[in-house]
């Protein structure tokens, strides 16, 4: 079911699945034959896969490297992305270690001829989510329409590692490392390798020979002395990556960018190893419900703040509880800590050991990592901190635990007050609208109890302070308080104010940050040739009309507030798209999208287009109105927000929606419309009924 307007649509099946929305790229779908489906969705109950057999069968022709397109191995995310399959109705994927599968995902519809799983949009891992380690085989079988293999295609995933993340090791300086191997245990050589500094979608590096892209690149053609980048390895197995003579500006983009590693030797078969704060592994989101089968590591904690130490002394230790929350049983599930290190220029300042290296954890098990502070200098500030980074087998995922500690002088008692957060950012909302109280937490980690005085707040008066503990009563050391803050813009810019913090210690200053949703340069409906499409079952939206390359900013918006971000780029045929395989991810938290939500896209310029969801469902599948009939019926509602009654049956439409390659005899093509005149389809709202139908908003 679908509203329509000139240059808007929501589509909002049900249940949340995969589905369609463009005739130039069929969407991902997993079935055998020609499943129905409303619009952007197929309906009803679950796939019927293939039983696992838990071997890989025997194969025609096996290609490696592949030959049919490329196919791209992420270990990190438990993801694979190949290009070039169009040819086929249907792929097979599986991944296979050891001569037996440990995951597969089958019967997947190319989109495109782009055949991706676990990635947003496409389809998911089925009965369980492999855990891809490097030596696993990636293997897609094509299908013809029959489902007979025709052709065989994989890639073995190569055995290469981050293990120490981008950090800052001098002025404009920035290194990574890790371990590379080839699938015998040789070690791989440099020229076989590229390293990479990955931003988010939205920032681009500044200077240099990198000024307005995304990612720092490094290979073995580098060098410091031609460009101030290089990649080298040892013979041993480890490589180093180091970038040098970045500004400012580019200096903290790549300290809270993305680390990767490629391995590019396999032509048309590679492996990209990727850590970061957004790299997990497993399930790409709840929609797949298919447990991983290997290691998840979790700690207890994301910060150890330590008592004021004096110089030469060493802190008592604080332990950090690791665990293996992973799924299975096995070696396979076994949680591998490789390293275990402080990180930052204050590295050195902390003392850490850990028993998580010692043995593999199994599922369910825990191991200690163990952090003292043990201050040597009081320059160039007497306030230390570091990163204390846990690198392990599962996903490579990284568990970053902040630390922080005050160094003292001989003799020296002072309070010591720090925030968390540093810097506060209440996110855009409409003018005069008030956000919920949000905590800034003041912690003393001095040596003197803290006496506080009323906290305050500088420059923009859309800040306020809602409650606060501080002032109070004294914050004795290693005791905290919190200032509740709510804000509510008064102008539709990026707003700013600092809280500030007065007591017998130091002063502290905390950044508030917001912006008032701009209401103004939004083009008048309808905005045509730009269109807006909002699958709300998916969370994935789809905008056409755009300049090819161009840049778009997204917003889903309720209730004036934005909650939902993300920046998309048009392909060549001008369509942009978030949360689609090949599109752009949502940025921090996918939005759960609904009906009455507000979808905004503006450009470069300023000029923004908006549409609001409908309130549309579908509630009952296509389903045979008597066996034998040929007449099948589906039913859902179409609500108006505004009225509580039915939409203008003028304004919606519903669809039935196969397969790419197995489209309607009737017609000759993929969907069947409530208007189709081959069919003689109908569409009306049901006679209302106090029981089922009381405000006339049901459709057949």
């Amino acid at each position: 079911m679908i509203k329509r307007e000139t240059n808007g649509m929501s589509f909002d099946p049900s249940p949340k699945s995969p589905g369609s929305r463009r005739k130039s790229a069929a969407t991902y779908r997993r079935r055998r034959a020609a499943a129905m489906a409303i619009v952007a969705s197929m309906l009803g109950g679950g796939f019927y896969l293939p039983t696992f057999s838990g071997t890989a069968g025997a194969v025609p022709v096996i290609n490696e490297p592949p030959v049919t397109g490329t196919i791209v191995s992420f270990p990190a995310r438990d993801f694979i992305s190949a290009t070039d399959w169009s040819a086929y109705p249907f792929v097979n994927v599986d991944i296979i270690r050891n001569g037996e599968v440990v995951g597969f995902a089958h019967n997947v519809i190319p989109d495109a001829g782009l055949v991706e799983v676990n990635h947003p949009g496409a389809p998911c891992w089925d009965t369980v989510t492999p855990n891809i380690v490097g030596g696993d085989i990636v293997r897609l079988t094509g299908l013809d329409a029959a489902q007979v293999p025709v052709a065989i295609d994989q890639t073995t995933t190569e055995k290469i590692l981050v293990t120490s993340t981008v950090h800052e090791t001098g002025p404009g300086r920035v290194e990574m490392s890790g371990t590379a191997f080839n699938q015998n245990g040789t070690p791989m050589p440099a020229a076989l390798l590229e390293a990479g500094v990955l931003s988010g979608a939205a920032n681009r590096f500044t200077g240099g020979q990198f000024a307005g892209q995304r990612i720092l690149i490094a290979t073995a053609a580098d060098t410091l002395a031609t460009n101030g980048v290089e990649l080298t390895t040892d013979g041993a197995g480890n490589w180093n990556a180091v970038w040098t003579e970045l500004n400012a500006v580019d200096m903290e983009l790549a300290l809270a960018a993305e680390s990767h590693i490629a391995s590019l030797g396999g032509g048309t078969g590679s492996t990209i190893f990727e850590v970061g704060d957004a790299i997990a592994p497993g399930p790409w989101s709840a929609a797949c419900n298919a447990p991983l089968a290997g290691p998840a590591v979790s700690a207890d904690t994301t910060t150890i703040d330590f008592p004021a130490t004096e110089i030469g002394t060493t802190s008592a230790a604080s332990l950090v509880h690791v665990t293996n929350s992973g799924f299975g049983v096995g070696a396979s599930t076994e949680l591998v800590v490789s390293s275990v290190a402080a990180t930052g220029p204050d590295a050195s300042q902390f003392v850490v050991s850990n028993t998580c290296s010692a043995a593999p954890v199994a599922v369910g098990g825990t191991c200690d990592v163990s952090v003292a502070f043990a201050p040597t200098s009081t320059t160039p500030s007497q306030l230390k901190t570091a990163k204390i980074e846990i690198l392990s087998n599962a996903g490579n995922s990284t568990v970053s635990i902040s630390a922080t500690g005050y160094a003292l002088t001989a003799g020296q008692s002072v309070a010591v007050l720090v925030a968390k957060p540093a810097n506060l950012d209440m996110g855009i909302r409409a003018v005069a609208n008030t956000s919920p109280a949000q905590a800034v937490v003041i912690k003393n980690i001095g040596n003197l109890a803290a006496t506080v005085t009323a906290p305050t707040i500088s420059g923009a008066a859309d800040f306020k302070i809602a409650s606060q503990t501080c002032s109070t009563t004294p914050v004795a050391p290693l005791a905290s308080c919190a200032v509740n803050i709510t804000f509510a813009p008064v102008s539709e810019t990026a707003r700013a104010a600092t809280l500030d913090i007065a007591s017998n210690g130091a002063p502290l200053s905390v950044g508030l940050t917001g912006s008032g949703l701009i209401t103004t340069n939004l083009v008048p409906f309808p905005h045509a040739p730009i269109a807006l499409n909002s699958f709300i079952n998916r969370d994935f939206v789809s905008l056409l009309g755009f300049e090819p390359g161009e840049t778009v900013a997204v917003q889903v918006i309720r209730h004036g507030v934005v909650i939902g971000t993300a920046t998309s780029i048009a392909g060549a045929d001008g369509i942009a798209e978030v949360n689609h395989p090949g599109g752009q991810c949502w940025e921090g938290t996918t939005p759960d999208i609904r009906a009455g939500d507000a979808l905004r896209v503006t450009r470069a310029d300023g000029r923004a287009y908006e549409m609001t969801n409908a309130d549309i469902q579908v509630t009952q599948k296509a389903t045979a109105i008597t066996p034998g009939s040929f007449i099948v019926a589906e039913k859902g509602y179409a609500r108006d927000l505004a009225t509580g009654g039915p939409l203008p049956l003028g304004s919606i439409e519903a669809r039935l929606i196969a397969s790419t390659n197995n489209p309607f005899a009737i017609n000759g093509r993929r969907a069947l419309t409530s208007s189709d005149i081959l069919t003689r389809a109908t569409l009306s709202f049901d006679p209302i009924d106090p029981i089922t139908n009381p405000d006339g908003v049901n459709w057949t």
